[in-house]
């Protein structure tokens, strides 16, 4: 079911920078993707990497500051959805280049580390930009139909 969507309807939704808040927005997530018609393995692959993008932001971005907020916009269109997490900290820069797993199972590199990764195999666009607040925004994007590329930028 592929409920009508405005021109660019946004929702946008304030969290606390302490884990389990995600949830919350991977809830709204769950209902905007399912009002656009968007399969059930989309809606789970944007799920986790919202998840991932959120406990970043608080993470490293608002260094676990529970008095500096997450948000979280929503942009529905009508094929894509454009999902917006962003921090109140003093910005981040991606990883370059697909994690080392031997060296991840062998204890040479830290364990963590995969989420970036992890998030441009589950979305079709993932990018970095600063934010109008002074900290950093990453930006998820999702198509109705097909794959593109992904980019980091």
């Amino acid at each position: 079911m592929n409920e009508s969507v405005g021109q660019e309807d946004k929702i946008e939704i304030r969290i606390p920078s302490r884990t389990g808040y995600e949830k919350v927005a991977m809830v709204v997530a769950e209902v905007i993707a399912q009002k656009m018609g968007m399969p059930e393995a989309r809606r789970e692959d944007l799920s986790t990497a919202l998840s991932e993008a959120i406990l970043n932001a608080m993470e490293h971005g608002n260094q676990m500051n529970e008095e500096q907020q997450v948000v979280v916009t929503f942009s529905l269109a009508a094929d894509k959805l454009l999902v917006a997490v962003s921090d109140q900290g003093q910005g981040f820069h991606p990883p370059e280049g697909m994690p080392n797993l031997e060296d991840k199972i062998e204890g040479n590199s830290p364990a963590r580390g995969w989420g970036w990764f992890l998030m441009e195999q589950l979305v079709d666009q993932v990018e970095v930009v600063p934010s109008a607040n002074g900290g950093t925004s990453v930006r998820l994007v999702v198509m109705l139909e097909g794959k593109v590329t992904q980019t980091n930028g």
